[in-house]
């Protein structure tokens, strides 16, 4: 799985070698088909019937090849506090790119009873929810980033 970085605005929000290494530990089997994670500051596929995404799954024609595309766009409107905590950019893109890797393996692994597609979100979201959590705790061991937990949950709990 290779990373790529179309980002001008947000570059640096979080940088690629901090989500290189977040992603590092997932699962091999789950990344299995998987050629590229396109970083872009916005969803160019959003229009007037399509709203913008947070991230899309994006399958190679009829093989069982994909990328996942993650948008930027979302950091921009977070508290100002929260734009520029590493930590929690972190927790909510594994977990958009996590929510991408489950419908690759529902779609593009071609998994013979699919579920309903209000079924599936609801899937994704959970697994997204629970692989984030573990690629957070992993990557930032609550012993060792102490202060940087305590300031995540401070940002969560203050508005700006």
């Amino acid at each position: 799985m290779k990373l790529v970085d179309f980002r001008d605005v947000c570059r640096n929000s979080p940088p690629k070698d901090v989500l290189e290494r977040a992603w590092l530990g997932l699962d091999k089997e789950r990344l299995a088909g998987v050629r590229e994670v396109r970083l872009y500051d916005d969803d160019p596929r959003a229009n007037s019937k399509t709203p913008k995404a947070y991230g899309r799954y994006v399958p190679h024609g009829n093989t069982r090849q994909a990328d996942v595309e993650l948008y930027f766009w979302r950091i921009a409107e977070l508290p100002s506090r929260l734009q520029s905590n590493e930590m929690y950019l972190v927790f909510i893109l594994s977990r958009t790119f996590a929510h991408e890797l489950y419908h690759h393996a529902i779609i593009g692994q071609r998994i013979k009873r699919q579920p309903r597609k209000s079924v599936e979100e609801d899937r994704c979201r959970k697994f997204g929810q629970r692989v984030a959590s573990e690629i957070v705790h992993s990557v930032y061991p609550e012993e060792k980033f102490r202060r940087l937990w305590k300031e995540m949950r401070e940002d969560l709990s203050q508005g700006d």
